[in-house]
This record gives C-alpha cells, structure tokens and sequence, in this order.
C-alpha cells in the first residue's frame, strides 16, 4: 500500500541515500538496446536513482514526477561502483498542491561524479494547505 505523506513528514535539508549499485557491461548492453541508441552513456536515468533515495527515506509514497534537470557530468565506466546521495532541497505549496525537490549527486568509486540531478514530486493523495509553502 501506497503512504499518503503531507508536507510536514518532510524536511529541507533531510539526508537521502546513499543507493550504491554497479552498472555492469550486460546492464550497459541492455540499456543502450532499450533505448535505440548503443552509444549512450548514462544509464543511471533508467535506474531513476532519485524516486528510489526518496522512498527509501520516507516509503513507498504517492508522488508524481513535475520537473526533472540532469547534470552529465563523465561518461560512466562499466564496471564502476556507484554511489548516489541526495537531500530535500525545497518544498512549497503551488495552487494548493505540495511540491518537493530531491537533488541527488552520483559519483563513482573513485570519486569521479557522473551526474547531478534535481527532482521535483508532486505529492499525490492530498490537498496542501493554503497559505506560505515551507
């Protein structure tokens, strides 16, 4: 089952992570063969790193995706470790809607950063109260 969360279960700053994984040159294949394109290089979008840091911080949750910004950063090399972290960056009430913002920083295990990404959820299930958003 789905947890309803509401504004006040979420706090700026709130540490996410870490999520570490190694993408491997079969995981690399498939993504390239997923996607049309055998040249791509980042497969750490698919593994969609910033709903995962997300629920494991506060649970499988209702939320949708608004707005989404990648920072590409170094091609990843196959084999690598990788290690994501992120924080609650934001969180505002727009049209009666709450809104959160995830940034998230993927390095690898030599410290090499892949990407950065910030986040924006819409959090489903519930009305945000009117009034200031944070």
């Amino acid at each position: 089952m789905l947890k309803v969360l509401s504004l006040d279960d979420i706090r700026i700053g709130d540490e996410l992570g870490p999520l570490d994984y190694t993408i491997t040159e079969a995981k690399m294949r498939t993504y390239r063969e997923a996607v049309e394109y055998p040249e791509a290089h980042f497969p750490t979008i698919a593994a969609k790193e910033y709903s995962k840091l997300f629920y494991n911080k506060y649970g499988r949750s209702m939320v949708i995706s608004a707005k989404h910004e990648d920072l590409y950063s170094n091609p990843l090399r196959p084999g690598k470790h990788l290690r994501t972290t992120g924080q609650v960056a934001d969180k505002y009430v727009r049209r009666g809607r709450a809104f959160v913002v995830v940034e998230t920083r993927c390095v690898d295990e030599d410290g090499l950063e892949i990407v950065r990404s910030s986040h924006t959820f819409l959090l489903g299930g519930i009305k945000a109260p009117t009034g200031e958003g944070s």
